[in-house]
């Protein structure tokens, strides 16, 4: 599992045809997203009852540190509603944006707004995501090598924690930069 660097980085059918008849393998890529979004997706499909050997995760490290979710495309997607309080906790969310997360993981609608909106306004300005980028910038504070690496460290125990609690493993995979 992994975000769009898996996606488009991955020939996953030559992946699939190289381990088959050995292994079943499966992939889950979702664009935008990080550690607590695989975190609470793989609590998601364990609690549905996917049984697997290896979970192999393919994230940068800085991805690995980063504190968020995609928001309420994560919350529809990836989450369990029961863990909402668990993700609120975990990344530090206010109670609105809780809320909002709550009512996405019950409602496609609720959930998949921004994605709807995102795609009706490409159809009827398809230059708008370069307006955009040229109007806005990442407001992400940059993280220091070391962060990186404590956050990442961490996380990664976390994954491993989460995986043998359901007798598998974590492989963490580290997409070219």
């Amino acid at each position: 599992m992994g975000n769009s660097l898996m996606g488009d980085g991955v020939r996953f059918e030559e992946v699939r045809d190289a381990l088959a008849p050995a292994w079943d393998v499966r992939r889950l890529y979702v664009d935008d997203t990080a550690y607590w979004d695989f975190y609470y997706a793989i609590r998601r499909l364990y609690a549905e009852g996917a049984r697997y050997s290896v979970v192999a995760v393919f994230l940068t490290p800085r991805q690995l540190s980063l504190p968020g979710v995609r928001g309420d495309y994560f919350a529809y997607r990836l989450m369990l509603t029961s863990d909402i309080f668990r993700v609120a906790r975990d990344t530090r969310l206010h109670r609105t944006e809780a809320s909002n997360m709550f009512f996405a993981s019950v409602s496609a609608f609720y959930g998949l707004r921004a994605e709807i909106r995102k795609v009706l306004l490409g159809r009827l300005m398809p230059g708008l995501p370069a307006l955009m980028r040229l109007l806005t910038s990442n407001r992400a504070a940059p993280l220091a090598d070391e962060q990186i690496y404590r956050g990442a460290l961490v996380n990664l125990r976390a994954y491993s924690k989460l995986a043998a609690s359901q007798n598998s493993r974590i492989i963490l995979v580290l997409p070219p930069q």
